[in-house]
């Protein structure tokens, strides 16, 4: 009984369908027979009905063509792919792609809200795909630093934590640069490359993290991003001011007394420019300096105590005050190619970041000629083992690779 009546139902609405579109069109032939025959043929006035219809159906669907048009452009072209991170505007929302139709793009934000956009509104913003043509992006941190910390130090300090976090690419690698001096500090930007925006935020957390451990460890401050007024104690503050030049006369003696840094061959400007930047590290006896494949970030200067560089075939090099090493993988860029420890009675040693000697070796050609013979020396002392090495793998000798380092200098 129920389809029957639904069944009755329709047929009803039928009929009442045709009589009213029948009612219609009678009315519209006697409306012409009686107004419009005498002056408008039967062809002119079809031709007149279907072309304002065609008018106004297209005013009224121009939106909707709009977006199918503009469904086709993002289909055809295909600026992104279901799962692209997309960015709308420079500083817009970020979210994933859930779909697109002809019609509407679909966007998942960050926020777990779903945002529906017409495809015609996608094609007008700038729509920035994060995922493409690869993952990985560029990103920056700028951080104040106090006026008193020299840049080199910072440099090295920012650089290594950058190459230590595992989501900072190697390739391209990590910069810093000082880009303004603010009111109260130094700003540095810390340039790196992630994996890809998925990563992004997890990353800038750890460096920022990392590096107000690292400049708090180093004792360098992070000033306020306001202007303070503090009272100090004027006798406390020369005490601090002269304890500082103390230090720095100090270093700069511990570095006059290598011959690398002596008075015939650097300037006394350029040995404060690098005991400026130089830090004390102490190390108890047999603690690894250096080791072997480490990062060549740094060389050293022997203070007090001795170090024992271990050579292959257990070759043992004893280094005392005044000696140094590490300055060949630092000039190379090639990983450390023995451990060195610090002897029975410990060493203190001076640690000189590769941000100060590189400028140096550029500004100064006498001590760029000196710190190759020296190098020299020491590759000549190793050439047996080197061209072993070089042998096995079919790689360039070192001492070749420091000569074409050198020929641009």
């Amino acid at each position: 009984l129920h389809r029957r009546s639904s069944g009755g139902e329709r047929l009803v609405r039928l009929q009442r369908a045709a009589i009213w579109f029948g009612t219609l069109m009678i009315g519209v032939v006697v409306v012409y027979q009686v107004h419009f025959a005498a002056h408008l043929s039967l062809h002119t006035a079809f031709l007149s009905i279907g072309g304002a219809s065609v008018f106004i159906l297209g005013l009224g669907l121009q939106a909707t063509l709009g977006n199918v048009f503009a469904g086709y452009n993002l289909q055809a072209a295909r600026i992104f792919r279901k799962g692209d991170i997309v960015q709308l505007g420079r500083d817009g929302v970020v979210g994933t792609i859930w779909d697109s139709t002809l019609s509407t793009t679909r966007i998942v934000t960050r926020d777990g809200e779903m945002l529906i956009l017409p495809n015609s509104a996608v094609l007008q913003k700038d729509l920035m795909n994060l995922d493409q043509p690869v993952p990985r992006l560029r990103q920056s941190i700028r951080i104040g630093v106090s006026y008193d910390a020299p840049p080199a130090a910072v440099k090295d300090i920012a650089l290594q934590v950058l190459k230590a976090d595992t989501d900072v690419l190697d390739d391209p690698a990590p910069k810093v640069w000082v880009v303004d001096f603010a009111d109260s500090a130094v700003i540095y930007n810390l340039c790196f490359w992630i994996k890809s925006f998925r990563e992004r935020d997890d990353a800038l957390d750890r460096v920022r993290t990392r590096m107000w451990y690292a400049l708090k460890d180093a004792n360098i401050e992070i000033p306020f991003p306001q202007r303070t007024v503090r009272v100090v104690n004027a006798e406390e503050a020369t005490r601090k001011e002269e304890a500082a030049h103390v230090r720095l006369a100090a270093v700069e003696g511990h570095l006059r007394a290598c011959d690398l840094f002596d008075d015939a061959t650097v300037a006394g400007t350029v040995r404060r420019e690098l005991a400026r930047a130089a830090t004390e590290v102490s190390f108890a006896a047999g603690e690894a300096v250096i080791r072997k494949g480490d990062d060549s970030d740094a060389m050293f200067v022997v203070v007090s105590g001795t170090c024992a560089v271990q050579l292959p075939g257990n070759q043992r090099v004893e280094l005392c005050a005044g000696a140094h090493f590490g300055e060949l993988a630092l000039l190379t860029g090639e990983p450390r190619t023995a451990d060195v420890l610090a002897g029975g009675d410990g060493a203190h040693v001076l640690r000189l970041p590769r941000a100060s000697v590189s400028p140096v070796l550029l500004r100064q050609p006498h001590f760029r000629d000196r710190f190759a013979a020296i190098a020299k020396e020491r590759l000549d002392a190793l050439a047996p083992q080197a061209a072993e090495n070089a042998a096995r793998s079919r790689h360039p000798s070192p001492l070749r690779f420091l000569f074409q380092l050198l020929r641009p200098f």
